[in-house]
């Protein structure tokens, strides 16, 4: 595969360059999951040379350093994507979460301010597909940020913002949302409040096995057994699905790029 690459990052793009962006960007992807970070992180310095305002490009490239510890790169390369004249949402995202992370809880929290300020902004004016991006991507923050005020100790800003990123979803419901907001209602003692948000997450996505199993824990704790059991074997007949699904799709495609990360993975 690292041959297929090598010779990609050799052909001509119309406009000059050396390979695609999306060839670099695998390429050190896959470089990262054979432990050869170093390499990794060569391609990401390469790639940058030839696309030095791709945000994603620079968004993943700072991420990896984020995991390696290397703080002063990663929030340099985070810096770089925010200097951009129009940096993605989820640029801001992940410089807060590095803050966050880092123990920089009012430096996280003025990233997330400025990243929702500037999403909002940009809600009223872009194209209707456009729009929809704008406002996922900021629905995403502002979980991040509900989640991070919530580790904080701050329960009525995080539930504010809970509620501001509901809003946001209402005439799409999303299923990860409402299960983040069943948890957090959970672990700070409304039972009801979070079995009422698992039942809404159930509904918007019935295949998802973690939410069933988190509401059966949520049962267990309210003192139903009876529907603790059953959440709780419903959770198993479709994790197993799932993992069957997930074979067979490798299987098709082993060298298939991930997805982008959706908000089920918050940083903080």
């Amino acid at each position: 595969a690292a041959r297929h690459y090598a010779a990609g990052a050799r052909v001509m793009q119309s406009d000059g360059r050396l390979g695609a962006v999306q060839l670099w960007q695998s390429w050190a992807r896959m470089e990262t999951l054979r432990g050869r970070v170093a390499a990794a992180r060569e391609l990401y310095k390469r790639a940058s040379g030839l696309f030095p305002e791709d945000a994603h490009l620079l968004i993943e490239w700072g991420k990896l350093c984020s995991e390696e510890r290397d703080v002063d790169a990663a929030r340099s390369l985070f810096s770089r994507v925010l200097a951009l004249r129009t940096p993605p949402t989820y640029g801001y995202q992940c410089a807060a979460a590095l803050e966050a992370r880092e123990g920089n809880a009012e430096a996280a929290r003025a990233l997330y301010e400025k990243g929702t300020e500037r999403a909002l902004a940009r809600l009223p004016t872009s194209a209707r597909g456009e729009g929809d991006g704008v406002a996922l991507s900021l629905t995403k923050l502002l979980l991040s940020w509900a989640v991070f005020e919530w580790r904080q100790g701050e329960i009525g800003r995080a539930r504010a913002l809970f509620k501001k990123a509901e809003m946001l979803t209402a005439a799409t419901p999303s299923a990860w949302l409402f299960q983040w907001r069943a948890r957090f209602e959970g672990e700070n003692g409304q039972l009801a409040l979070s079995r009422h948000y698992y039942a809404r997450a159930a509904n918007v996505d019935r295949t998802e096995s973690s939410i069933w199993k988190m509401w059966a824990e949520v049962e267990s704790e309210i003192g139903d057994a009876e529907r603790a059991a059953l959440y709780a074997r419903l959770s198993l007949r479709l994790e197993a699905a799932a993992h069957l699904t997930h074979a067979a799709a490798t299987a098709r495609s082993p060298l298939a790029r991930g997805a982008s990360p959706d908000a089920r993975i918050i940083h903080s």
